[in-house]
């Protein structure tokens, strides 16, 4: 399977999205001394508009269509992505890969060289592969929806 340049750039549209999102919520949570709340509505807003205009012009290079409409629509699509990864695919599919006892192992493996609780591995598994759903389904919405090129 080839990976294509534009989920090459989706991914580390993804990471600079992430580093920002997470020093905004920082500045706001701690020189700023605001809410978590407020932290994290911040951090989320802000990763919403870097994400959004480095996926137009730099991921997907569109450049026709109504901004405002564009924007809409791509923090629209962010809503069912962040759903159906973290609450509906992602707990359900993990806890039946955590009864194979090759993931089983695999994972207490893994987490321990990172110092993981025993009782957090299910849910630092249930993270990783909620983060690849979101990652393939965030990319098919902004690739065949949202910036689709006419």
């Amino acid at each position: 399977m080839k990976i294509s340049g534009e989920f090459i750039k989706y991914c580390l549209v993804g990471a600079v999205n992430t580093l920002v999102g997470i020093s905004t919520a920082y500045i706001l949570l701690n020189p700023l001394r605001q809410s978590y709340t407020i932290s994290t509505i911040g951090a989320y807003i802000t990763g919403i508009c870097v994400s959004y205009i480095l996926n137009k012009k730099f991921t997907f290079k569109v450049g026709h269509g109504n901004n405002l409409v564009l924007f809409a629509k791509f923090a629209l699509s962010m809503l069912p992505c962040y759903v159906i990864s973290y609450y509906l695919i992602s707990p359900f599919l993990t806890k039946q890969l955590f009864r194979i006892d090759f993931i089983y192992n695999l994972s207490n493996w893994f987490f321990s060289l990172f110092s993981v609780a025993q009782d957090k591995i299910l849910d630092n598994l249930t993270v990783i592969i909620s983060m690849g759903f979101y990652l393939i389904l965030g990319f098919s919405l902004n690739k065949y929806f949202i910036f689709r090129k006419k």
